[in-house]
């Protein structure tokens, strides 16, 4: 097996430099480097604006363009800079891994497309530097660099060239010389030198450069001697081992060859806050601290210049505006503008900066340079021109000088959303059963949540007319049926108030603005169901009333009308060329336009009932567009779909749906010029779409059946698959392509279906149909509270594909609206109130949501709770103490906020399945039922639960507490209670006919003595040291909404319950929930097949399932396994006092004491003492009296919750257990010292309690970050290398059950040799009664099966040093369904709260037959790097392996290198030969095969069945 890895977002990573030249800014993410230049202003006309423009910056600011883009393979980037004005070439430096040796490489930039060359290549840090490395001379932790300098004429070496430092090592600097030769080409020198060989230091110390910066030298001390550089280091000095760190200045002169020479000057024990360096005109250093800016000659110490300021945080980077002005970041977001012939500061922006700035390159406007000389540029008038603030720890941004407004950059839109660093995430499935990713990113003060989806785009490009009346729809229309843009926008209004129940207001685009119009002849006090354009000038409108063509340039003459018989309404309007079909209740009547715009009854059809939805379609012989003209309407009540041509008396097909059909349309996918398609597909295809009034967008290929004289006989509907949209009614419009125009006889829309009496008022249906041959590739948008876009498959086009819109929550209506006056548009929406013109981006990319934490917070860790749709965040507040945000989870709307305790941290947060009273009950037939444990028998799984869910469980929200010293690494571990005998098989005494729960002796289930309850006046308990909350989110029901009001998903009720706070031995710092297997350990060892009918050892039947068990990762490096109960509607306490009522009944006995009650009824233990409301507004819950002391650790109530530890064990290596991963019953833990353990948590023998049982372990010390157990069992392993690379582990099942069989064979032999001994496992005579426990002696080695490395993971845009923040099962993406998962027809399967998500699928894929069954998502998983990127990684089989490999072969010998740099080593002889651990890069055989000319040089260049394989393999991993 090996991994196929798939780039999942756009490659735009972490950013690390940025360098302007006097042309352009060169900037470098970890993945790919960009050059950017200045193009002219916007054109915008003034003047009332309706829709005004939402740029925030000036119409005369220039914007950034981007030149290039490269995208770097075989390496991390540590830094870019310009070597030419005009970007045509540039010096990059990548690493592999992060570790030395570096290489260092010009590139050239060549050609119409920009192609990027290597002209020279060197390697650093390596050869004999390692050789004569003193011992502590370790790598630098970060490569720092300086700026790049040129190299004067005549200056070192006597020519020209440019110059950079870097410090690669610790204690050396690197000069890197690149100059031109002499036959144009590029040549690489670099130098070291060692700083303890030219500066002072004491014996033993260590130097870690901090800063660097190249200038020249002043020409006043330069006179006589040929031009040079000096150095400025800053840099930091202390001992080995540890000790004060102190900071020293050394500037360094240049020598001729290339090396550090004599000391010029040097500033000892600087302040600690001195952070920078930087080179300014004048031959002046920059010596940047916290509390002051100081000046100084580079090589005239004397002349050493304060300059008064004082900083938010430490200066971070600085860039030269002009030769009086610079600017300088510190790391609060705050920039500072220096004079540098006043030697004043003053801050330029108004409060901080989205991120804090990490490199700034100024790139001036054309001749500002000149014109700031000529004026003199001051600190009230900077030069002209563009600031690029870059953030390696956020978003980046473009400021237009000298107004300091930031601007709108849309070729850097990959810079500016990037959500790195990104320390924790989690994904969770939303409303709708899409994946999503929520994550931590980001440092104090600029710390943040992001939450990110897979989807396409919706970007607004100009707003206005709030407070739009009544209910809106909008629609697009053109000036003339050859028109190929609108003209015209129609609002049609439903406003109650009015006396006709609604208007039309008409919007003209002219003059780059959406102006009010008047339109002759448009009916203004009516509602709109239909307008559209037709020949020889005249216009369609349908309103309730009727249909009326007229003719705006005759005044609004009426050219012909229609009016429904017997005085009854138009309801439903949907045309097709020149045929127009109206629904008036149960009548529908069909018209035909003719030439000269008269409406002629072309028939009439009676409906069994009212239309729900219509439209009209053409239909020729295998589904092809044109040809016959076919209807479809949705009826009301039955809730199907019928299916009939015009010629036709009957329908011809009857669709029954178990939703009712709101929306109805037709659409193509590809067409006869589409290549690449499989042997036996069709190019194309027609489309039936159907949107549901309960959010569901459901699709099916129509093809015709045709007799032999060629009459439709009726028509084929194949299965496709269907996806949500949201939870409200869908409506559908048609978004034509680009080349699409827009003519009467080539679209057909359906208007807006009026609610019926009963309807909400927003249940208003509007849809447009299918597209003519015109447009070639059209997508629907699919409009419920969110929006989806069904088009067709880039890789596939005869089938369709379904996206998410990103930014089109809670849209009220929409219409396509294209106009030249806004480039770019094409859609006019309502959102918020609001119209909108937007612009729709179809390519599907992650995209990201963003919510700043303030100042006062910092997110260690996030969860989705998926029953309610809310997010937990633990956050470390600046001021001290930890508190528990609750947030919305699909708007990231805060809803509450919840202290801890003082003096506590959060150091694990979980949202687990586990046991309640509540469920188990209605699960054993009620209260008293004598069930012998929770979720033993079938019962209906909770509503929201996931399917592996057993029955009896709901979702609790988990929280370990710890004291602050012992979540800072103190010790704090208290005393615990021993395991139950023989690993729980039960105490003495205890009923086994009850739960575990109720099985405690009664002199166990008291408190201790006084502790029966606080008395009045008595001082609290103290806290434990570590504890365990567990909490309950629950929904709580709302009031109606007030009439006119809209109401979110951020609205929704709930409420927050504390169910009981468990003391824990010793602090938890992972957290899960797992679900035991049913087999006992001593079968599995005897090899006893699971599911057989008894148990090997016993003879007894097999167990039910166990209820989920709680794992916990604690301080001391063991793994504990908890049994939890959580009581959460009182039956035990209700139980225990009717139990002891009966108890008085039946015999004369001592009154019960209130204080035999269980500890959830005592005082400071109330279950719920801490409930919050969570609604609209932050609210705070009260927090209950303090806990018992640690000493009740035996106790098993705890409030509502009881908590029972059955097991425990170590790590492999004893190491703190950081994560927690669990598949089926396979646990994995990795610990602190990054070594991976996998458990089986199963009985030791049948009627025991789950046990942890070690199965293997990484035995190579491989360095793991994060891991994933894949499959149902764990089969395999994931897990992410500190290096930067992924690695496929892989379990040997047959030997971890040999080995534990022969474990058990020379313990039994021991046993009964009688041996005794102080070791337990070879000492099983020293205690009769105990039986085998595994332990790590029998655990196997995970094997390494797939390796992808640094170099392999940073071409798919994942940074070598960057890390891993989580990987998680699954893809991200929409849902893509079967519809088998529907229900049958008739039922109410289509509800939210009903729909099953564990058939879910990855976007972009087309579901199967409903015969067929879809994969598993075991072997997918979403790998979440922290610099941002995202990846999906998969399993395939040795066959694909080999199969996909010689594609990749040939897709990299056949890829245009316009956008791509490789820098690997170039292959040997035979390197096309198959690597069997390498891993696949999806993403290029994806690019190799949705390109259509790629795909054309991949059919040449490779076999035919080869192509068509690793199509097929493709498709089935949803790569394509």
């Amino acid at each position: 097996m090996s991994l196929l890895l798939t780039a999942a977002d756009p490659l735009n990573g972490c950013l690390i430099s940025a360098t302007s030249s006097s042309d352009v800014i060169v900037a470098a993410t970890d993945g790919q480097v960009a050059c950017y230049a200045a193009v002219g202003p916007r054109s915008t006309a003034g003047g009332s604006k309706p829709v005004s423009p939402t740029a925030c910056c000036p119409a005369e600011s220039a914007l950034p363009h981007r030149l290039w883009q490269h995208r770097i393979v075989g390496g991390r980037v540590e830094h870019a800079a310009s070597l030419a004005c005009d970007g045509s070439a540039y010096l990059l430096v990548t690493s592999h891994g992060g570790a030395l040796p570096l290489q260092a490489a010009v590139v050239t930039v060549t050609g119409p497309g920009m192609a990027p060359a290597l002209a020279a290549r060197l390697e650093l840090g390596g050869g004999g530097m390692e050789d004569s490395a003193e011992p502590h001379e370790a790598p630098a932790t970060h490569p720092k660099f300086s700026n790049l300098a040129r190299c004067p004429a005549g200056g070192v070496g006597n020519s020209g060239g440019f110059l950079l430092a870097a410090s690669l090592r610790q204690g050396t600097v690197h000069l890197i010389r690149a100059e031109r030769a002499a036959d144009g080409g590029w040549e690489l020198r670099a130098a070291a030198t060692r700083l303890c060989d030219r500066v002072t230091m004491e014996p033993g110390s260590v130097i870690d450069v901090e800063s660097l910066a190249l200038g020249p030298a002043s020409a006043s001390l330069a006179a006589g001697r040929p031009p040079h550089l000096y150095a400025a280091v800053l840099y930091c000095s202390h001992r080995l081992g540890g000790g004060s760190r102190v900071r020293h200045v050394a500037c360094l002169e240049v020598g001729e060859g290339q090396e550090l020479r004599s000391c010029a000057w040097f500033h000892r024990n600087v302040h600690p806050t001195t952070s920078l360096v930087a080179a300014l005109p004048g031959a002046r250093m920059l010596v940047a601290a916290s509390d002051g800016l100081a000046l100084v000659q580079a090589d005239a110490p004397q002349n050493r210049q304060l300059v008064p300021a004082r900083l938010q945080g430490q200066p971070t980077c600085a860039a030269v505006l002009s030769e009086q002005l610079a600017v300088v970041a510190c790391g609060d977001g705050q920039l500072l503008l220096l004079d540098l012939q006043r030697l004043e500061a003053a801050p330029v922006v108004a409060g901080p900066l989205s991120a804090a700035p990490t490199c700034l390159a100024f790139l001036p406007a054309a001749g500002s340079a000149a014109a700031a000389a000529e004026a003199g540029a001051s600190m009230l008038a900077p030069p002209a021109g563009l600031l690029f603030v870059g953030s390696s720890n956020g978003g980046s941004m473009f400021l237009q000088l000298p107004a300091w407004q930031m601007v709108p950059a849309d070729d850097a839109a990959q810079l500016a959303a990037s959500v790195a660093p990104i320390s924790s995430a989690c994904m969770f499935e939303d409303d709708c059963g899409d994946r999503r990713l929520l994550a931590c990113c980001g440092q104090p003060p600029f710390a943040r949540l992001a939450l990110g989806c897979l989807a396409a785009g919706l970007t607004p490009l100009a707003s206005g007319g709030g407070d739009l009346p009544g209910l809106v729809r909008l629609l697009g229309l053109q000036a003339s049926s050859s028109a190929p843009c609108h003209r015209y926008l129609l609002l049609s209004c439903d406003d109650p108030a009015a006396g006709s129940g609604g208007c039309t207001m008409a919007l003209e685009a002219q003059g780059g603005e959406l102006r009010s119009a008047t339109l002759p002849g448009l009916q203004a006090d009516v509602v709109t169901l239909l307008a559209s354009p037709l020949p020889r000038g005249a216009l369609l409108q349908v309103t309730p009333q009727g249909a009326r063509v007229f003719k705006p340039s005759a005044g609004g003459a009426t050219v012909s009308c229609w009016q429904p018989p017997g005085g009854i309404h138009v309801s439903l309007a949907a045309q097709q060329g020149r045929y127009l079909a109206l629904a008036c209740g149960a009548l529908l009547q069909v018209l035909y336009c003719g030439g000269t715009g008269r409406l002629q009854e072309e028939c009439r059809l009676q409906l069994p009932q009212q239309a729900s939805a219509l439209t009209l379609f053409q239909l020729g012989d295998g589904g092809q567009e044109g040809g016959e003209l076919w209807l479809a309407v949705g009826l009301w009540l039955t809730n199907q779909v019928l299916l009939q041509p015009l010629s036709a008396e009957q329908p011809t097909c009857q669709l029954a749906l178990p939703c009712q059909p709101r929306s109805l349309a037709v659409i193509s996918s590809g067409s006869s010029g589409d290549r690449g398609t499989p042997a036996g597909s069709s190019s194309g295809g027609t489309y039936l779409v159907v949107g549901s009034s309960s959010g569901e967008v459901l699709w099916w290929q129509l093809a015709v059946q045709q007799d032999a004289f060629g009459s439709s006989t009726g028509v084929q509907l194949e299965e496709s698959g269907w996806a949500r949209a949201g939870l409200a009614p869908v409506t559908l419009h048609l978004l034509p392509s680009a080349a699409a125009t827009h003519g009467s006889n080539g679209s057909s829309m359906q208007a807006p279906a009026p609610e019926r009496p009963t309807a909400p008022a927003d249940t208003s249906v509007a849809a447009a149909a299918a597209s003519s041959g015109r447009a070639r590739r059209p997508t629907l948008l699919a409009v419920s509270d969110q929006a989806l876009l069904l088009g067709p498959d880039a890789a596939q086009p005869s089938h369709l594909a379904p996206a998410r819109l990103h930014g089109a929550q809670g849209l009220a209506a929409a219409c396509p609206f294209i106009t030249a006056e806004l480039p770019g548009s094409s859609l006019a929406y309502v959102q918020g109130g609001e119209l909108h013109i937007g612009g729709v981006d179809p390519a599907v990319q992650l995209r990201w949501d963003e919510l700043p934490l303030g100042d006062s917070a910092v997110a260690s860790a996030a969860l989705a709770l998926g029953s309610c749709g809310v997010a937990a965040v633990a956050c470390a507040e600046a001021h001290g103490g930890s508190s528990l945000r609750l947030l919305d989870a699909s708007s990231l709307d805060q809803l509450a906020w919840l202290p801890m305790p003082a003096g506590h941290a959060i150091t694990a947060l979980a949202a687990a399945h586990l046991p309640c009273s509540s469920l188990f009950e209605a699960a054993t037939g009620g209260p008293g039922s004598g069930a012998g444990s929770a979720g033993g028998s079938a019962a209906t799984v909770a509503s929201g639960a996931p399917a592996a869910a057993e029955a009896g469980t709901k979702e609790f929200l988990l929280v370990a507490l710890s004291a602050d010293a012992v979540a800072a690494g103190g010790s704090g571990q208290a005393a615990e209670g021993e395991l139950p005998d023989a690993y729980g098989a039960g105490a003495a005494g205890a009923e086994s006919s009850q739960p575990w729960w109720r099985q405690q002796p009664t002199d166990q289930r008291q408190p201790a003595s006084g502790q029966q309850g606080q008395q009045a006046g008595s001082s609290p308990q103290p806290q434990p040291a570590a504890m365990l909350r567990v909490y309950e989110v629950r929904q709580r029901q709302q009031p109606e909404p007030a009439p006119g009001s809209t109401g979110t998903s951020s609205s929704r009720g709930h409420e927050l319950v504390l169910h009981g706070s468990c003391p824990l031995p010793t602090a938890v710092f992972s957290l899960t929930a797992v679900q035991p297997d049913t087999q006992a350990y001593s079968a599995w060892i005897a090899g006893t097949p699971p599911g057989s009918s008894g148990s090997a050892d016993t003879g007894t039947p097999a167990e039910r399932p166990s209820a989920p068990v709680l794992a916990a990762g604690c301080h001391d490096g063991m793994v504990r396994l908890y049994r939890v109960y959580i009581d959460d509607q009182g039956v035990e306490a209700h139980r225990t006092v009717q139990r002891g009522l009966a108890d008085i009944a039946a015999a004369a006995m001592e009154p019960l004491r209130l204080s035999a009650e269980p500890e959830h009824q005592q005082t400071g233990q109330g279950g719920g003492a801490e409930r919050g409301r969570i609604g609209g507004t932050n609210q705070q819950a009260s927090h209950p009296p303090a806990l018992l002391a640690p000493t009740l650790d035996r106790r098993l109530w705890h409030g509502r919750v009881a908590l029972q530890l059955v097991a425990k064990a170590p790590t492999c290596f004893e190491g703190l257990p950081t994560s927690l991963t669990a598949a089926g019953s396979t646990l994995c833990a990795l610990d602190l010292l990054s070594s991976l353990t996998a458990f089986r948590v199963q009985p030791l023998a049948a009627g025991q309690p789950p046990s942890l049982v070690p199965l293997a372990a990484d035995l190579a010390g491989q360095h793991v970050s994060a891991a994933l157990p894949l499959g149902p069992g764990g089969h395999a392993v994931l897990a992410g290398l500190a290096n930067g690379g992924l690695l496929l582990l892989q379990r040997d099942e047959a030997a971890e059950r040999q080995h534990h069989a022969a474990a058990k064979q020379h313990w039994d032999a021991l046993r009964e040799q009688g041996a005794t001994g102080e070791d337990e496992a070879a000492a099983p005579a020293a205690r009769p009664n105990a039986a085998f426990a595994p332990s790590l002696r029998e655990v196997t080695a995970l094997e390494p099966l797939s390796v992808a490395s640094p170099s392999t993971t940073a071409a798919l845009g994942y940074g070598g040093s960057s890390g891993v923040a989580g990987i998680f099962p699954g893809v991200l993406g929409v849902a893509l369904r079967r519809f088998g998962e529907l229900g049958e027809p008739g039922s109410h399967g289509c509800s939210a709260d009903s729909m099953p998500r564990s058939g879910s699928r990855g976007a972009r894929q087309v579901a199967p037959p409903a015969s067929e069954v879809l994969p598993s998502h075991g072997d997918l998983a979403t790998v979440v790097c922290a610099n941002g990127s995202v990846l999906t990684a998969q399993v395939v089989n040795p066959e694909e392996h080999n199969t996909l490999w010689q594609l990749q072969k040939v897709a990299e010998a056949t890829a245009e290198h316009d956008t791509m740099l490789a820098l690997g080593p170039a292959d040997a002889a035979g390197g096309a030969a198959c690597v069997p651990n390498a891993a696949i890069d999806g993403s290029l055989l994806k690019a190799a095969y949705t390109q259509a000319a790629w795909r054309q040089r991949l059919l040449r260049a490779a076999p035919a069945d080869v192509v068509h394989r690793g199509r097929c393999i493709l498709e089935a991993r949803s790569v394509l």
